[in-house]
């Protein structure tokens, strides 16, 4: 299996969300987490050379939506 190490743009995405949705100074991992993992969808989904563009969008969309349900 192989790891790949997260790109800077999703990275510098994954940081600007936890600092827009204030989870900075919080010890909240796992939404930490969730919030790196939701950048690397975004990025995804913004690719549409991707052969998988569609079902990247679609992915991208039903995560949002499903953190958002949990979170309201």
């Amino acid at each position: 299996m192989v790891v790949s190490e997260p790109s800077e743009a999703v990275l510098a995405l994954g940081k600007k969300l936890i600092s827009e949705l204030k989870l900075g100074a919080t010890n909240d991992t796992l939404a930490r987490w969730m919030i790196h993992y939701l950048a690397e969808l975004i990025k995804q989904a913004e690719n549409k050379a991707d052969k998988n563009y569609v079902a990247n969008r679609e992915k991208c969309f039903d995560t949002i939506l499903a953190l958002w349900t949990v979170a309201s």
